[in-house]
């Protein structure tokens, strides 16, 4: 049976996403990523599933320091989950201007941020990372001026009564498969790569960032931040193309070896199917003719994900 390390606890976003991607899939909890990539290390589970972006908080960091020290392993696919999240409560009579204090995860709270911020401003945040324990305690304690945020399934099965639903509209999780083997090309995929902490040096972003402008490789996603020791720049750049195929692989050669001029100084974490958080809604498009222009835009809308 093929295992998956994940962010529990039962009923949790990435519960849920597991049995989505590989259902009948054995799962195992925790709760930190820290705690996934170290049991997918050990060789405990065969792939990690943790969450790399959402709508509403953006990247999760974590994950990008984490995976830069990875001895092994290949961001090998994704998976895109709408979180629906909701509010419990030990009593259906609790009104939101008497709530005082409010339990639940520190991505949930960022993710709920209008919601609280509207509805229940006065109540004081209370973070964990161990949510079966504090819901244990959450119900012990049988304050009728507290409440929890989480998924509706959670909420349920913690015997809580749901107040409200649906508290974050709009609301997705990207979620980063890592196996131990690279995913072979399949003519639609991206590639994620993240720097070494790299020099100073003007232009250098510019630089490397006209070597897949000049090859018309598209730039997927672009984040940079400082490396926390040496403060030096970091870059993560997603582009389109596998890390196998010639354009892609000859611009991180040149990248490396001319531009920024270190040895072994690009990590690939990983070739993947590309994935869109933007839902399209159109998804085929036709053509009168056949000539050469019709030809080209043609490949293009097909190396975007459309059917032509």
């Amino acid at each position: 049976m093929t295992t998956f390390a994940t962010l529990g606890p039962q009923g949790s976003d990435g519960y849920q996403a597991v049995g989505q991607y590989r259902p009948g899939a054995k799962r195992l909890l925790y709760n930190r990523i820290s705690d996934i990539i170290t049991s997918f290390s050990s060789g405990n589970a065969d792939f990690a599933l943790i969450p790399v972006y959402n709508t509403r908080e953006g990247e999760v960091k974590e994950y990008f320091r984490l995976m830069e020290k990875l001895d092994h392993g290949y961001w090998v696919d994704n998976i895109v989950l709408p979180i629906n999240l909701s509010l419990g409560a030990q009593t259906p009579e609790i009104t939101l201007d008497n709530v005082e204090l409010i339990i639940g995860r520190s991505s949930v709270f960022r993710q709920c941020e209008e919601y609280i911020g509207q509805y229940m401003p006065q109540a004081t945040l209370v973070s964990v990372s161990n949510l079966e324990r504090a819901i244990i305690e959450f119900k012990r304690t049988a304050q009728a001026s507290q409440v929890l945020i989480e998924s509706e399934q959670i909420i349920k099965r913690s015997g809580l009564h749901l107040i409200d639903r649906e508290l974050a509209p709009y609301n997705r999780t990207r979620f980063a498969v890592i196996g131990n083997d690279p995913h072979v090309q399949s003519g639609y995929d991206a590639t994620s790569i993240i720097t070494r902490p790299l020099p100073d040096r003007v232009g250098l972003l510019v630089d490397t960032l006209n070597e897949f402008t000049r090859r018309g490789i598209n730039i997927l996603d672009l984040r940079s931040e400082n490396d926390i020791k040496t403060q030096k720049l970091q870059i993560y750049i997603e582009a389109e193309g596998h890390q196998d195929g010639t354009l892609l692989s000859e611009a991180l050669q040149v990248i490396e070896n001319r531009v920024i001029q270190e040895k072994n100084c690009i990590k690939i974490l990983g070739s993947f199917p590309r994935v869109d958080m933007r839902v399209k809604k159109i998804k085929s498009f036709g053509f009168i003719g056949t000539g050469d222009m019709s030809i080209w835009f043609a490949k293009k809308l097909e190396n975007e994900g459309y059917k032509t």
